[in-house]
């Protein structure tokens, strides 16, 4: 993964108000446009795509299905990697949505990511903490572990200083090479100071 302005930025800018999903992948992608365009040697041939349509899934249009964030390698066999990315709010987001079939659900069924053996959760916290979303995924995937084809949860997936909850889990898919979903926590809390 690239560096993007800084995590402390993005979620800056997502603090502003109560931001939806879309808000807060747009700013993650601006970042890093903006991160692509001042790095040019370091991020040549990557480019990045924000909410694309995919092929398939059997919707026309505009009604095509749609990941949150692709980054792709432009060259060989164009390499690709999927991020999907769901709200974590006690009462409007809860984790049944993150591990449901619009989120990690999406790569088990291999809709998304299907030629690929990795892909990303990112969860959008709003709400708690990022150790209390943390402990309540894990759980609910342990929880879930037989609709989720689970086959195991690896618990320390380290990027240097950036993000220190970070944990990976294992799924297999019918026909298919099995699937490592990396999971990601973005605090996305309103700061104290913006409610008053």
């Amino acid at each position: 993964m690239f560096p993007c302005k800084t995590r402390s930025q993005v979620e800056d800018e997502s603090h502003s108000s109560s931001p939806g999903e879309t808000d807060i992948t747009g700013y993650i992608c601006e970042a890093l446009d903006d991160w692509f365009r001042n790095h040019p040697q370091e991020s040549f041939c990557f480019f990045l795509r924000d909410d694309p349509p995919l092929a398939g899934g059997g919707r026309p249009g505009k009604h095509r299905v749609r990941t949150d964030i692709i980054i792709s390698y432009a060259a060989g066999n164009r390499p690709e990697f999927f991020f999907e990315a769901k709200r974590l709010h006690r009462t409007t987001a809860r984790a049944a949505r993150y591990t449901g079939d619009g989120g990690m659900g999406c790569f088990i069924s291999a809709r998304y990511a299907s030629k690929y053996c990795e892909a990303a959760m990112i969860g959008y916290v709003q709400t708690d903490t990022l150790e209390h979303w943390n402990q309540t995924l894990r759980k609910k995937v342990e929880t879930d572990r037989r609709d989720l084809n689970l086959d195991a949860v690896e618990a320390d997936v380290v990027f240097a200083d950036s993000f220190p909850l970070e944990w990976s889990s294992t799924h297999h898919r019918d026909g298919l090479q099995p699937i490592k979903v990396l999971h990601i926590l973005l605090d996305c809390r309103q700061k104290a100071a913006a409610k008053h």
